[in-house]
């Protein structure tokens, strides 16, 4: 891609000379922020450009802004500069060519996996342990480091081989280095919470220099949300916190589907948006927490989760710090010395306190659920606000008017017998194959995804229910049960009853909203998950109220 460029562009329109339409890359887009942390208005934005050699910073002339806006200006794009001004600012340039790339590297916002030649100068801010894996020549090591440069790039680098044995000992986070002839791919995020696209593998080719420490590059790069904030974030988003201990709960042994026994441990954290939230912990950092109350914990990389509301989980790549010595932290310590010892809004609906260490577990009277119990119609549930968050809860008493099946596209999916495991199978040669345990098996159990159309005062929906659910919807029939069922000559005819007899029925109905995009525009998926029978002198009840309360509204 750098061949395509307009090399040198970049030095000469510094120096005042006409380049006629150069192409160069835009490296980086933000949208400047005034005193106050707001917009400007109108709206104005900062773009790095590249021509390969060197970068510089431009401003976007605002009626240019709908480029951003309509998301055809932005990071790693090729442009053509039809129209430029290279403008004199405070006496010198404005967005001269940065002298690190004339000096051979260039920054790690300008990666990509189209460059075959390029050095990156950057600090290791994170490095994992040397972890053996094995691959077709036998069994070999790796290693991890995250790296962050002069410019706020930030991006994960594997040494893998012999460059992880070579250098497991002589990298320390701190360290400054300059890295090149590697490979640029896309990054797999289960291994990286770092905000970039991309990540680096170095083999025994790779270019690994020390450098003596720059200190335009910081020893860190934190983006922290505040806890009162967090409605705003999407589910599975990772970010970064920074807060005080308000409670620690007990660690807990539980068992995974993969049948390993695994420790957790749920802990509260307060910030100065005089916000709490939990904090949930998994293996090695939940048994060495040792975070007493007051304590100020950094935690970078943790990802938002909607159980009960809105919460937390440490993953394997955060990073958790105590104490540490950042501005940030003094004003954390101030809050928790005075607002933090008294009511702190909890973003999270129910305390963990007494939870057992199985996870959700079911919707009866333990139910933790952030359940809006004020009955909605269907008409209600499709005006339902989100707010910011890609699932709510609700009730609804609804009538089953159909039922989706057929012999031929039955209700349910193949999955893994394996207790617990519930992963859909691959048929392979008469077996069933499971690609989450590794097992093969010469059966497979069958599990519903049932869907339906329910019906209330307001209009209909489709919901979709799953196992239990559906066994409930079905008057107690299992899908084992209906595979049987269609496994005997005259079975098809009580396959068909099974359906039947389940329509026309009315329940008390705990329905999950999910909230997905598709094709630009926004649709809500409607999950059963619990399904009350309907009792009618409670329900004979409810609506003689709701009546008295309509009369005298």
């Amino acid at each position: 891609m750098s061949s395509q460029l307009t090399h040198g562009a970049v030095e000469a329109m510094h120096k005042g000379q006409q380049i006629r339409t150069p192409l160069v890359q835009v490296i980086d887009v933000k949208k400047i922020l005034g005193p106050n942390g707001q917009a400007t208005s109108p709206e104005r934005y900062r773009l790095v450009i590249s021509d390969g050699i060197h970068f510089q910073q431009a401003m976007l002339a605002t009626q240019l802004n709908e480029l951003v806006n309509d998301g055809k200006l932005q990071p790693k794009c090729i442009v053509r500069l039809n129209e430029y001004i290279c403008n004199t600012v405070h006496g010198r340039r404005f967005g001269g060519p940065s002298p690190s790339l004339a000096e051979g590297t260039m920054p790690i916002k300008g990666l990509n996996p189209y460059q075959n030649r390029w050095t990156i100068k950057a600090r290791i801010t994170h490095k994992s342990d040397m972890r053996p894996f094995n691959n077709a020549r036998g069994q070999s090591f790796l290693f991890s480091v995250d790296l962050l440069d002069a410019f706020g790039g930030e991006i994960r680098c594997t040494f893998f081989g012999e460059a992880a044995t070579q250098w497991n000992d002589q990298i320390e986070a701190g360290q400054v280095f300059l890295i090149g002839r590697g490979s640029v791919k896309y990054a797999n995020k289960r291994f990286s919470t770092l905000k970039n696209d991309y990540e680096i593998s170095l083999d025994k080719n790779a270019l690994i220099q020390p450098t003596e420490d720059d200190p335009s590059i910081p020893f860190y790069k934190f983006n922290f949300v505040d806890i009162a904030d967090l409605g705003g974030h999407a589910k599975d988003e990772t970010i970064d916190i920074l807060g005080a201990v308000l409670e620690s709960g007990a660690i807990q042994d539980i068992r995974t589907q993969a049948g390993n026994e695994l420790q957790k441990r749920v802990v509260k954290v307060g910030d100065s948006s005089n916000a709490q939230v939990e904090v949930t912990l998994w293996g090695e950092q939940a048994a060495q927490w040792s975070g007493d109350r007051g304590l100020v914990v950094l935690f970078k990389g943790v990802k938002i989760s909607d159980y009960n509301q809105r919460s937390l989980t440490v993953l394997r790549t955060s990073k958790l710090e105590f104490e540490p010595r950042i501005p940030e932290a003094d004003r954390v310590r101030e809050w928790f010395e005075t607002a933090g010892q008294g009511e702190v809004a909890s973003m999270s609906r129910n305390d963990f306190k007494g939870r057992g260490g199985g996870g959700e577990g079911g919707f009866g009277g333990g139910d933790k659920r952030p359940w809006d119990e004020t009955r909605k119609s269907f008409a209600a549930v499709k005006q339902v606000a989100f707010g910011g968050q890609e699932s709510v809860y609700f009730s609804v008493r609804a009538t089953v008017t159909e039922i989706k099946h057929s012999r031929d596209h039955p209700p349910w999916y193949e999955a893994c017998p394996t207790e617990k495991c519930n992963k859909k199978v691959t048929s392979v040669g008469g077996a069933y194959h499971c690609t989450k345990c590794g097992a093969t098996h010469d059966h497979y159990k069958p599990r519903y995804v049932l869907s339906l159309n329910a019906n209330d005062h307001s209009g209909s929906s489709w919901l979709t229910c799953f196992n239990d659910t559906a066994s409930d919807v079905l008057n107690g029939t299992t899908a084992d049960d209906l595979l049987e069922m269609l496994s005997r000559p005259q079975g098809e005819s009580q396959y068909e009853d099974v359906f039947q007899k389940a329509l026309f029925k009315s329940y008390n109905l705990r329905v999950r909203a999910t909230q997905s995009e598709y094709e630009g525009e926004n649709k809500v998926k409607l999950s059963v998950v619990k399904v009350i029978p309907m009792d009618y002198a409670k329900e004979s009840k409810f609506l003689i109220n709701s009546i008295a309360k309509y009369i005298t509204a």
